[in-house]
């Protein structure tokens, strides 16, 4: 696979994630979400992502790929910004309450779902009986919608090489052309 189908893969699977939990498809005024994608992280490589994070002033949503990116998506994880930091909550799990429910991601402590003015809003989790189901349910959705996205053209998009910051990206509409 060559890097450009990688990257393009990996696009997909973050524009699916965006559209089954409802985060508008264009860049709304109070964007305060930003969906990325990459390798698996570790605790220092995570310190970057909430960097950047703390930098752009949104939350990411990062889903994390193995070497095998072909197999999908192996982890999500949030960079969620609080009064004076940014968290990092890794291993996050995707839950649908329903068939027709925006997917919602659930943490250790708690669910994080698009709220009102698209803002990602912490809740309780659901109780123990309905976790299995719903995790089920959402990834099925999430493998449908990533598969049905495959190709789309996403403008606007950045890769930002390990270990910088915003001011490092490259423009992925660039990187793209340039193979």
């Amino acid at each position: 696979m060559t890097v450009q189908q990688s990257a393009r893969f990996m696009q997909s699977w973050s524009h699916a994630l965006r559209i089954e939990m409802q985060y508008p498809e264009f860049a709304p005024a109070n964007h305060t979400v930003a969906f990325s994608s990459g390798g698996r992280k570790s605790l220092l490589e995570a310190l970057d992502v909430c960097a950047i994070s703390s930098e752009i002033g949104r939350d990411i949503v990062y889903i994390a790929f193995d070497k095998a990116i072909m197999d999908g998506p192996v982890e999500i994880s949030l960079a969620i910004r609080d009064t004076v930091s940014v968290e990092w909550h890794p291993s996050a799990r995707l839950y649908a309450a329903s068939e027709d429910a925006a997917l919602e991601l659930l943490t250790d402590r708690h669910r994080w779902f698009v709220g009102p003015r698209n803002v990602l809003t912490a809740a309780p989790k659901p109780s123990k009986a309905k976790i299995a189901a719903g995790i089920v349910r959402a990834m099925r959705r999430w493998q449908h919608t990533a598969m049905a996205v495959q190709g789309i053209e996403l403008t606007g998009s950045v890769l930002v090489p390990a270990g910088q910051g915003v001011s490092g990206a490259v423009s992925m509409d660039d990187l793209l052309r340039a193979a």
